[in-house]
């Protein structure tokens, strides 16, 4: 299948920041070399900072001692510090300035509408509805996701409502990309 236009959803690009080897930046090297279109949703931005927050904090209470059940009960209230605040900002900073064709998108006019009649629909999260929306809105050919029951509800919908997206996680896509390179070469 010939590509355009691709979306990125938040697992696949904090794997990327976080440099996990599962996430190979190898995706995202072709997609830039291929001078594909490649997206996100603004809430993709609001989750990474959230999950950045999150690990950020759960590090620092085990580092300094505390138990499970407190880390838990404290992690509504993380009480970062303005430095800490700044390092998890840097390293998002750099990964977006790194990858600057990586453009944040966010639902417009119609689009919450339709994410609610998929949230009426499905059995998908209210946040991976965000993403399908966005991407199918946005008329996205491909969404790149590690997200197992997302892909596997998000493919349901797509094919019962006739939609061409395709979704696939990383290691697919890689595939598909690099693949589509060393034919083109």
């Amino acid at each position: 299948m010939k590509y355009n236009k691709v979306y990125i959803d938040t697992n696949v690009i904090r794997g990327c920041v976080r440099r996990r080897p599962d996430f190979s930046p190898a995706l995202l090297k072709a997609i830039h070399r291929q001078n594909l279109q490649c997206i996100t949703s603004i809430f993709t931005l609001l989750e990474l900072w959230r999950i950045e927050k999150e690990e950020d904090f759960f590090f620092k209470m085990v580092h300094r001692g505390y138990d499970l059940n407190t880390i838990l009960r404290e992690r509504g209230d993380p009480r970062l510090t303005d430095s800490e605040l700044n390092e998890i900002n840097s390293r998002l900073d750099k990964f977006f300035n790194e990858h600057d064709y990586i453009t944040p998108v966010q639902l417009v006019g119609d689009g919450w509408q339709f994410a609610l009649d998929i949230a009426r629909t499905t059995n998908v999260q209210p946040a991976d509805i965000i993403h399908l929306a966005t991407a199918l809105g946005e008329q996205c050919d491909l969404l790149v996701t590690n997200d197992s029951p997302f892909t596997s509800q998000a493919k349901q919908f797509v094919k019962r409502n006739g939609y061409t997206l395709e979704i696939l996680d990383v290691e697919r896509a890689e595939a598909a990309l690099i693949g589509k390179e060393a034919k083109q070469k």
